[in-house]
Order: C-alpha cells, then sequence, then structure tokens
C-alpha cells in the first residue's frame, strides 16, 4: 500500500517490533534500573568490621538487612550502630546526608554474604538499591 509516497508494508512490520521493544524496556525497567553494590572483604576469625551505608531517612527510606538472600548470617553477628550525618553545603542549600553504620564481627571461617536493601518502610516496598558483601573469613592468625 503507498500512502504519500511511503511504501507501508516495510513501515508497518517496523512499527511492530518498534512497538515490541519499548514494551519490553517497560517491563524489564524494574530489573534493570536496580542498582546493586559488591563489596568483596577479606577478613579473619575475630574481626570487627564496619559496613557503611549512605542514605536519608527522612525521605521514607531505610537499609535493612536482607536475610532471606544473605548467606552465611551464622559465620558473622551483625548489629547496627546507627546514622550519622554530614552537612554538604550548595550555593542555595545545605543537605544532611545520612551514613548508616553496621558491626560485623567475624566468628568462624568461611564465606559469608550480606545482602542490604534500600527500601521505603510500606506494606509491599518496590525495591530499591541494594548493597552486598562478600565476605571471605580466613581462620584466626595463630600467634608465636
Amino acid at each position: 500500500m503507498m500512502v504519500a509516497g511511503l511504501n507501508t508494508s516495510k513501515l508497518i512490520p517496523r512499527f511492530i517490533s518498534l512497538c515490541a521493544i519499548m514494551l519490553f524496556a517497560l517491563v524489564a525497567a524494574p530489573a534493570v534500573s536496580q542498582a546493586v553494590d559488591t563489596e568483596q572483604i577479606k577478613a579473619q576469625v575475630g574481626e570487627m568490621l564496619i559496613v557503611r551505608l549512605p542514605g536519608q531517612p527522612d525521605s521514607g527510606y531505610k537499609w535493612r538487612i536482607n536475610t532471606a538472600e544473605s548467606l552465611g548470617r551464622d559465620l558473622v553477628l551483625v548489629r547496627e550502630l546507627g546514622w550519622t550525618y554530614k552537612e554538604i553545603r550548595g550555593s542555595f542549600t545545605v543537605q544532611h546526608v545520612g551514613i548508616l553504620r553496621y558491626t560485623v564481627e567475624t566468628k568462624a571461617p568461611g564465606k559469608a554474604l550480606l545482602v542490604f536493601e534500600y527500601l521505603r518502610m510500606v506494606p509491599e516496598p518496590p525495591r530499591g538499591r541494594r548493597r552486598m558483601f562478600e565476605i571471605d573469613i580466613a581462620p584466626a592468625a595463630l600467634s608465636n
């Protein structure tokens, strides 16, 4: 079919393909856009580590450990220390950036994976940022 000098027999399949790609992009966007940072840490039994997670608790989002996805939790003891704040002055504003700190005490050799999620505290929270800490725990060094 010709419309104003255009061959629509080639345009229609291209239009349908473009619509399918856009629909796939919209459906896949939440999974793709979720930011995941992974930090690898080497430690020994008995070490105390500090994990720092940036955020703004006043915005309604909070960090929490995902116990279902974390592995080797029996190898570590995780405790929340609390928030510390840093003031950042811009040309017209003052912003308070928070850092949530956790201590991680290594108890036994092995590999632990701690998964933290930055979520809005509502009944069914949408997935937000994630931070993962892979901790490779070696036996304690022997002192002579």
